[in-house]
């Protein structure tokens, strides 16, 4: 027999505070990426001499990095279905991980400021029980997350803009300004954003 630790942290019920079960029971692994993405705005040929100025017909872009976070919560019970049997077809926080996807983080999680998580896809896997009884199955229930974070927003704690918010989703690199600006259906701060912003603490609860 071989011992190998666990990949995350067991902490007893009598030790842990916190709302939800991020923080026990759950292996985190990130990685990164660099992106290329378009950028709004005119840019134009820059002359060595000469008064050189003709405007690109290409779309310009930049680079940007892009992180990801999973994050896979282990030992999840099973649901009980209405006749005693256990659903071991849906995860028992279905509805609620359905609810939350494409959304943004609207408070910080796991140290990630509101604004920076993409909650783009999830999975799950069905752990077979040693004995065959109701109470016995549990899911192993994965989180992805893309992550942006560009510094903080100049526009964090305005109407409809979370408190503590960083440059992430919902901003736009602007050719006119030289920085990332904030983009809404109305052009202003209280205006409709492309990313709804979400509590995603229900996703480690059950």
């Amino acid at each position: 027999m071989v011992f190998r630790p666990p990949l995350f942290n067991v902490i007893p019920d009598d030790e842990y505070d916190d709302d939800t079960e991020i923080n026990r029971f759950t292996i985190k692994t990130t990685d990164g990426s660099s992106d290329l993405i378009s950028i709004p705005g005119v840019f134009k040929f820059c002359a060595s001499t000469g008064d050189f100025k003709q405007p690109l017909d290409i779309s310009p872009a930049k680079t940007v990095q892009n992180g990801h976070v999973s994050y896979t919560w282990l030992q999840v019970p099973v649901a009980i279905r209405g006749d005693g049997y256990p659903d071991l077809g849906k995860v028992p926080n279905f509805d609620t991980i359905q609810g939350l996807l494409g959304s943004l983080n609207q408070f910080t999680l796991d140290e990630y400021a509101p604004g920076t998580l993409l909650f783009a896809t999830w999975s799950s896997k069905l752990t077979l029980p040693q004995t065959a009884t109701s109470n016995s199955y549990y899911w192993d229930i994965t989180y992805n997350f893309s992550v942006r974070d560009y510094g903080e927003s100049p526009y964090a704690g305005s109407s409809g803009i979370p408190a503590g918010e960083h440059i992430g989703w919902n901003y736009a690199w602007s050719g006119y300004t030289g920085s990332w600006d904030l983009y809404s259906t109305t052009g202003d701060p209280s205006g409709g954003t492309m990313y709804n912003y979400a509590d995603f603490g229900p996703l480690f609860q059950v």
